[in-house]
């Protein structure tokens, strides 16, 4: 109630209708078909309580027996350590099952935001020591999640334009991403009544993942030069600096912006160590001959 009076998701903490799985370990009878514990469970939520009531009407529930893993107590303590030749058919088998169980129901898990989980953490702390629900908290959570998701769909819709780095296209790519998402941008602003100062986070945030694909682009566009550089190199002969001067204007022509003064300068101070430890080989070699 207090999200939706504040214009916001009522799901904004937890997805609607999330699963949720009860294991019942080492039971008295266990019965692989999990009919039996799955009637206690409904007899132990149909109680008229209201807290049950809402926890059985607000998930999706699932059971899971596990048997006992071995009938030697003596194993008990180091069953971590066990193969699994050594543990009960069934327990191995029902561990299986439990996995295939939790990885099925994953795959319509909704991920959360790493920017927003410092936000969560803080109002859930408040929540179990004060008994007290901050709303200025879920805002602020959800929030930075929204800016989380914006964010990462930008980071997206940028990689799968251009691909594989490096690239000369970044650039547009960047531009054609930012230019997509205006339009969600804007509904989101409207739609939740974010003020300015969210979209300031916001535009920080996209300026953040824009630097950081140029940063890998001009990286790895360095790491191809200095590749080919190594290869001249080791093609021979004493003098070939101004070969891989030559080669460093024509990948500065070819790149642009995507190949940076930084990178530049530091592809400029790679030949010229490839170059002073070539003399030093010459030199040395003549002195023999």
């Amino acid at each position: 109630q207090g999200l939706v009076g504040q214009g916001l998701p009522d799901n904004l903490l937890l997805p609607s209708n999330l699963p949720v799985v009860w294991v019942l370990q080492q039971p008295i009878s266990f019965d692989p078909t999990g009919e039996s514990s799955r009637a206690k469970l409904d007899a132990f939520l149909g109680l008229h309580d209201e807290a049950r009531a809402r926890v059985s009407r607000d998930f999706r529930h699932l059971t899971h027996e596990i048997p006992t893993a071995s009938h030697d107590v003596r194993t008990w303590h180091r069953l971590d350590q066990l193969p699994d030749e050594e543990l009960l058919p069934e327990y191995t088998d029902a561990t299986e099952r439990l996995r295939s169980l939790l990885l099925q129901e994953l795959q319509g898990a909704r991920p959360l935001q790493a920017a927003s989980i410092v936000a969560q953490l803080r109002m859930y702390v408040e929540l179990v020591q004060n008994e007290n629900f901050n709303i200025a908290l879920a805002k602020e959570a959800f929030e930075e999640t929204e800016i989380g998701r914006l964010c990462d769909a930008f980071a997206r819709t940028v990689q799968e334009r251009v691909g594989a780095l490096p690239t000369m296209e970044l650039p547009a790519a960047e531009s054609a991403a930012l230019e997509s998402l205006s339009e969600e941008r804007r509904k989101v602003m409207e739609d939740f009544h974010l003020d300015p100062s969210w979209d300031q986070r916001l535009q920080r945030c996209l300026q953040d993942r824009k630097a950081d694909f140029e940063r890998r682009n001009s990286d790895l566009v360095l790491e191809k030069w200095t590749s080919e550089a190594r290869q001249v190199a080791e093609a021979g002969g004493c003098f070939f600096l101004g070969t891989l001067s030559m080669q460093l204007r024509e990948y500065a022509d070819s790149y642009g912006q995507a190949f940076s003064r930084a990178a530049q300068a530091k592809a400029l101070e790679f030949a010229s160590a490839l170059q002073r430890t070539r003399l030093v080989e010459c030199v040395r070699l003549r002195d023999f001959l």
